[in-house]
């Protein structure tokens, strides 16, 4: 078991690095330890749901190895004086294999009052936080509508929506660029400027003409990218929404 407290304005390191993560679960604990949200990650990795852990003891459900309460107990005590803790720990609840822990305070690493409040991809979400299990499909407010413009061959098709509306970005734990509700088989391999193209893995392929929906890996990105959104209520648009900041990036 390793263990690591951030001081002098660090980052709490070593960090484990994106492409060494086989995945990522976030939850938040109150200042006793106990569990007040719990992912959809988190239930997959560990198999508990969220209703059978809210309001236990993280020694109860998790960390249940040797020592780990003490480690629990450790860096709890240092996220209360705003520092960041990580540990690589093993055996216990936790199953088979090593984890990465990182306990991070909510108010920011120096502590002390809230000044500023960003949401960024909370407002919308994302095909990332639907892969980290921070939201679920249904959550998703903001989309891509793309045209099947061609299928090459019986396994692929090409969508008009490429990087200029969907971004290049796609972290490790992400499997494509972006995620395609209507064929969830189906995932985004390849992005150019104006086109992109997936494969349909085991399931269905859409014929030319299809309008697909694409939730992009990225949301900030992809509003960056527009000058408008389209408000849609009932397969109707009912809005228009101008993004003021559109090309003020300086």
């Amino acid at each position: 078991m390793e263990s690591y407290t951030a001081r002098n304005g660090e980052n709490g390191l070593p960090r484990r690095r994106e492409p060494d993560l086989a995945d990522l679960a976030m939850f938040i604990l109150d200042p006793k330890g106990r569990i007040t949200t719990w992912s959809v990650t988190a239930t997959r990795l560990f198999g508990h749901s969220a209703s059978t852990v809210a309001g236990k003891d993280v020694c109860e459900v998790l960390m249940t190895g040797p020592g780990q309460r003490d480690l629990v107990g450790r860096a709890m005590a240092e996220v209360a004086e705003g520092r960041v803790h990580t540990a690589t720990v093993a055996g216990g609840s936790l199953g088979e294999g090593r984890f990465a822990v990182r306990w991070e305070p909510l108010n920011g690493q120096g502590g002390g009052a809230v000044t500023e409040l960003r949401p960024g991809v909370y407002a919308f979400n994302d095909a990332q936080q639907v892969v980290l299990g921070s939201c679920t499909l249904d959550e998703v407010a903001l989309s891509v509508l793309a045209t099947v413009v061609s299928t090459p061959a019986p396994d692929r098709f090409v969508l008009d929506a490429g990087a200029k509306v969907l971004g290049y970005d796609r972290p490790a734990w992400t499997p494509g660029h972006g995620l395609l509700p209507a064929f969830p088989e189906a995932t985004v391999t390849g992005l150019w400027e104006h086109h992109a193209v997936a494969a349909t893995g085991s399931g269905p392929r859409p014929a030319v003409g299809d309008r697909v929906v694409v939730i992009p890996n990225h949301v900030c990105t992809t509003v960056n990218l527009v000058s408008e959104l389209h408000v849609v209520r009932d397969g109707q648009v009912t809005g228009r929404w101008p993004v003021d900041a559109r090309g003020r990036n300086s």
